[in-house]
């Protein structure tokens, strides 16, 4: 922009002439200033990426983080210890512990199914040889055969231990059981009473 009288250049806005001080009567085109073009509204920034949910799966985790087939497994293997560990105490307690209970009851269940060896290994055989020994294995054989295996006593049960007050390594177990009568298949109930003595710490039957 110029001044209309001398020329001097004159600065956006002025209102008087800064070289001759001609007062500048501004113009419509000095006036308006250009106007731009308003640019297109910036595009909002990118949200970030949400990651797609998966779908459920067939094994669906557990709280545990475990595949949903593994609960039944656990609960399985879990029942089958529990029976084992039940069946373990009860042979400790029971036939399995070395009181004059178990050892009579080891005879008895041994002799129920012609177990030779089991008997002897619970009774006092120190007076019997080698071939005694053969000949009470091969007879309790010969006897399991012609009772076509059927056991030759059946429900067991200890009724009474006494041991002897004088000596505590001597004493007595009655028992009850059912025994077998090869001729008619059938079971008789049946008192029985073991002599028992305990040696070298561990409780025996007695042979004789």
């Amino acid at each position: 922009m110029q001044c209309a009288k001398c020329g001097a250049d004159l600065q956006p806005g002025a209102t008087v002439c800064p070289s001759c001080e001609t007062r500048v009567v501004p113009t419509r085109k000095s006036v308006a200033a250009p106007r731009k073009r308003a640019s297109a509204p910036a595009a909002p920034a990118a949200s970030p990426a949400v990651p797609a949910v998966p779908a459920a799966s067939a094994q669906r985790p557990t709280s545990a983080g475990r595949p949903a087939w593994q609960v039944p497994a656990l609960l399985a293997v879990v029942a089958v210890v529990v029976a084992v560990s039940g069946w373990v105490v009860f042979s400790v307690f029971n036939t399995g512990a070395n009181t004059p209970e178990g050892a009579a009851l080891r005879v008895m269940q041994a002799y129920a199914v012609y177990d030779a060896r089991g008997m002897l290994n619970n009774m006092t055989h120190a007076s019997l040889t080698a071939t005694d020994q053969a000949t009470f294995e091969k007879q309790a054989a010969d006897t399991k055969v012609a009772n076509k295996g059927v056991d030759l006593l059946k429900d067991i049960a200890v009724t009474k231990v006494t041991v002897d007050p004088k000596n505590p390594n001597v004493a007595t177990v009655q028992l009850t059981e059912s025994i077998l009568d090869a001729k008619t298949g059938k079971y008789a109930l049946r008192n029985e009473t073991l002599s028992l003595v305990k040696q070298d710490g561990k409780w025996l039957v007695k042979l004789f």
